[in-house]
């Protein structure tokens, strides 16, 4: 916890902390590391029942001292239920503003030895009418905002670090965006499979996860933490209010107001998605801006470093709920060109090289989502070619890789499948809006459109028979199937449902692209035979293999069906 003008509790060396599902080496040291979070459980209860009978005007001081040491022991242990649940108990103790009760004692007249369980007595506190009466060790009310404040700091840290002791579990995150998708989009789900909503009721663990979560929403509330200001102040949406003048210039080294006590970015995140996924009510857009989140935890750069999973997942829930919430259209339509770039090419890099399948598959899935609803059809042309150039453009400075380069075949076979999926939805709908124009990309767009055209049908490497074949040619080819494949797959849409015909310029660069990949099909059909380096993409060179003869059967029964003058408005079923 960072509190200005106030030392950072010393934190142990990097690789030094103990992970959640590690398992200690031997009895001793396991031992001693359960001995070590008894006592931190204990010494918890021990500063809840001190700081509340300390009498000073300056409480927030104490705590400003304990609170911070507190939180680096907690991130020295393991972080289990136990110890996140006392701490959080001791963080709802401190915000009480009664004293706690005089501990039991014994009667100087009982008999000695004699045996008598002692139970504690509600008395009132002796020295509360006499302070409320004279005003003596009373705090202030910018006291007890500050007192209020560090209680929510500390919150905020505890929940960002709980989330994130589980970097290295079989399941890294809450698994909000997947459960959201189940129960919003239940026809997505494989029928026999077992859900992840289920699957979280059903183990012992992953409960006791959601029911520690649901915890700390409810101290949120009773401490008063507005989520949405918080994240607004926070991402720089807002600006933080004015402080008054300090005329003492004696400098504090403890917080003299609220503000000067920071709330930290990805635990607002994380507990703002854990409550809009607890209330089922979506964060507006008017409220938060998402793109600030997002820029808040990850930067659009070359090397763009990926938050964890349990961050990645509460941005993507936010987005999600967001995106699924009929009231609010902010953020398909009026956001600007720029931004909305931006937020999808910051979400193209996370699902690239987010190492999470599930994460993966939810940041892709929101990602399609938001760009198949965006309502400018320009928007959606500019975001499925700067995907299928695994490039972005910002508005200054150099052009930003996507991803790695031994993803690019992957990422532009996003990018087409993205083109063929808005092409069918335009195919499938005859209704038209209030500008004669059905929804989704008409065809024609790859006509008009030069690059767009260029980039569905690329310039494959030539194999000449009888020549030395260059290993690096082969790799680039092995990794670039997937591309080539949704290219294919696009073919077979292109000319079996619409007008296009075999004298446009799409037909005659998309029947180049097949010959050539057809050379390299032969070719690596036979080089699975001797080489196991090729035989490792196996999978990749039949599904070429099949995608080349359905393009091929596409092709000539096009040319058929001119010279006939016939239609035929059928589709393989396999694309």
């Amino acid at each position: 916890m960072a509190l200005e003008g106030i030392p950072e509790a010393e934190q142990s060396a990097p690789g030094t902390s103990v992970m959640v599902g590690q398992e200690p080496s031997g009895d001793s040291r396991r031992n001693a590391v359960a001995q070590k979070s008894l006592v931190f459980q204990e010494l918890l209860g021990a500063l809840s029942t001190l700081h509340r009978r300390i009498k000073t005007k300056y409480p927030s001081r104490f705590l400003a001292t304990s609170l911070p040491a507190a939180l680096g022991a907690y991130r020295k242990l393991p972080i289990t239920v136990e110890t996140t649940t006392a701490f959080l108990k001791c963080l709802d103790q401190l915000s009480s503003p009664h004293r706690p009760p005089l501990p039991p004692r014994a009667s100087s007249a009982e008999v000695p030895g004699a045996s008598k369980p002692l139970s504690a007595v509600s008395l009132p506190d002796p020295e509360a009418a006499s302070e409320a009466r004279t005003g003596s060790n009373v705090a202030s009310e910018n006291e007890k905002a500050i007192i209020k404040r560090l209680l929510q700091a500390v919150l905020v840290e505890i929940i960002d670090e709980y989330l994130s002791s589980f970097q290295y579990d079989e399941d890294p995150s809450m698994r909000w965006t997947c459960r959201l998708r189940e129960k919003l989009e239940p026809r997505r789900s494989v029928p026999g499979k077992e859900t992840e909503r289920v699957r979280w009721q059903k183990d012992s663990a992953l409960r006791a996860r959601d029911n520690l979560i649901d915890e700390f929403t409810k101290l949120s509330s009773r401490l008063g933490l507005d989520l949405a200001k918080g994240l607004r102040l926070a991402t720089g949406q807002d600006e933080a209010p004015a402080e008054a003048p300090n005329d003492d210039k004696e400098d504090f080294e403890y917080p003299t107001s609220p503000s000067q006590v920071p709330f930290a970015i990805s635990g607002l995140v994380q507990l703002a998605a854990a409550s809009a996924f607890a209330s089922d009510q979506a964060l507006e857009a008017k409220d938060v801006s998402v793109l600030l989140l997002f820029k808040s935890s990850q930067t659009l750069s070359e090397h763009a470093i990926i938050p964890l999973p349990s961050l990645q997942d509460a941005l993507c829930s936010i987005l999600y709920q967001q995106l699924n919430s009929s009231s609010d259209s902010r953020l398909l339509g009026s956001s600007t060109d720029v931004d909305f770039k931006t937020l999808i090419a910051m979400l193209t890099q996370s699902f690239t090289v987010q190492q999470d399948a599930q994460t993966r598959d939810d940041t892709h899935h929101i990602t399609t989502k938001l760009l198949h609803q965006r309502q400018s059809a320009s928007d959606r042309i500019e975001i499925i070619k700067q995907t299928i150039r695994c490039t972005v453009e910002p508005v200054t400075g150099q052009a930003i890789a996507l991803c790695p380069p031994y993803v690019e075949g992957a990422l532009k076979a996003v990018g087409v499948d993205w083109l063929k999926d808005e092409i069918l939805f335009h195919l499938g709908h005859t209704t038209r809006d209030a500008n004669d124009t059905a929804p989704g990309l008409d065809p024609s767009a790859l006509e008009q459109d030069s690059e767009l055209g260029s980039l569905i049908a690329p310039e494959v490497p030539v194999l000449r028979a009888g020549s030395t074949v260059d290993p690096d040619t082969t790799t680039s080819i092995l990794l670039s199937l997937p591309y080539y494949i949704s290219i294919l797959n696009l073919v077979c849409i292109l000319f079996t449902r619409t007008s296009i015909t075999k004298e446009s310029d799409t037909f005659k660069s998309t029947e180049r692209v097949l010959r050539s990949l057809e050379e390299w099909r032969r070719y690596l059909v036979e080089q699975m035979l001797v080489d196991e380096a090729v035989m490792d993409s196996a999978s990749d060179i039949f599904a070429l293999e099949d995608a080349c003869g359905r393009a091929d059967a596409v092709l000539v029964k096009a040319r058929k069906r001119e010279k006939t003058g016939e239609t035929d408005s059928g589709v393989d079923k396999r694309i």
